[in-house]
């Protein structure tokens, strides 16, 4: 059975990774392994808890720091963008006779 993650990894544990090995498996109860472009944290970032998780990189990784507030503007700046497609969608379907926030309405709903 894997083992939970220490509370507590020192440089020094971080340096020999071979210690989160055993006979060439990770020995840690993991839940899955991200890939170029994902992203971890959100849920500490956004709610100011504890973190729920640890992340280890198995490849030499560049990893970007991102506080709350630059979070959140890259967050509704994303979610703008979607909305503004699924406007452009509806205006293609039905029209542009609607006021935009009209259009902006029907968007959020689906």
């Amino acid at each position: 059975m894997p083992l939970p993650l220490p509370d507590y990894l020192t440089a020094a544990d971080l340096e020999t990774p071979e210690k989160f090995y055993f006979n060439g498996v990770f020995k840690y109860a993991h839940s899955s392994v991200l890939s170029d472009g994902y992203s971890f944290g959100e849920i500490g970032l956004l709610t100011g808890s504890v973190r729920t998780a640890a992340a280890i990189c198995l490849v030499n990784s560049y990893v970007l720091y991102c506080d709350k507030r630059s979070f959140v503007k890259i967050l509704k700046e994303v979610e703008i963008k979607k909305i503004e497609k699924k406007i452009e969608l509806i205006k293609n379907c039905i029209g542009n006779e609607l006021p935009y926030h009209t259009l902006c309405s029907i968007a959020l709903g689906f």
